[in-house]
């Protein structure tokens, strides 16, 4: 009887260990595959506007506009607000309202791209000046207009307001305005998370079959 306990221990460790080391692997391949995968900024080829509808519930999603290599989508389902065309026009006036944009330079602005390019001279500029606070209300605007309006490179709103804030901060991101960069710094947090959860839970399995 005492060696098939032992037996079955043994089994119990090896079961253990095998499943750590495949989740290893496949969490290790699913992080290379959000590097790989990270959406960037791209050129389209000609000029043309196009509009879709989908996303679930009674919402407009999915919809694009380009013309050469800018776009914007508004995407994401939700609660319907009439013609995607025309909530697709009444955003891409946020970013060109001279009440809104009137004193940050322009080099310095959100696009519709989703992107900030902010020279690293000018970073106390941007963050102290009038570019955060008319960022903010291009990004407010955009958030009345279509809460789930997501940019041209995928990212949210709420992902601009977190590159910014760590752009702006005193830690080691400050200066880092790289939207898509941020995104996957995110995203590899979350599966790292996830891959610790459950080799935590393969150790208390393991340690309860030890302990038969």
């Amino acid at each position: 009887m005492a060696i098939i306990l032992v037996s079955l221990r043994r089994w119990i460790l090896l079961f253990a260990l095998i499943s750590i080391c495949f989740m290893w692997t496949n969490f290790g391949n699913a992080d290379k595959d959000v590097l790989e995968t990270m959406p960037g900024v791209g050129s389209g080829a000609g000029d043309g506007n196009s509009v879709g509808s989908g996303g679930d519930g009674d919402g407009s999603g999915g919809n694009s506009v380009g013309s050469g290599g800018d776009g914007v989508r508004a995407g994401g389902g939700g609660v319907g607000f009439g013609d995607p065309a025309q909530i697709i026009s009444k955003t891409l006036l946020c970013f060109n309202d001279k009440y809104i944009y009137s004193s940050c330079e322009e080099s310095c602005r959100l696009n519709e791209n989703g992107n900030l390019n902010v020279p690293s001279q000018k970073i106390d500029e941007f963050c102290k000046g009038p570019c955060l606070t008319e960022t903010n209300l291009v990004l407010s605007c955009l958030d009345n207009i279509f809460s789930n309006f997501i940019f041209y490179n995928k990212a949210t709103i709420q992902d601009i307001k977190e590159t910014i804030q760590s752009g702006c901060g005193y830690g080691p991101q400050r200066g880092n305005f790289n939207v898509a960069e941020h995104i996957q710094t995110e995203e590899s947090k979350a599966l790292k998370t996830t891959h610790h959860a459950l080799i935590g839970l393969v150790l208390i399995l393991m340690w309860h079959g030890l302990l038969l």
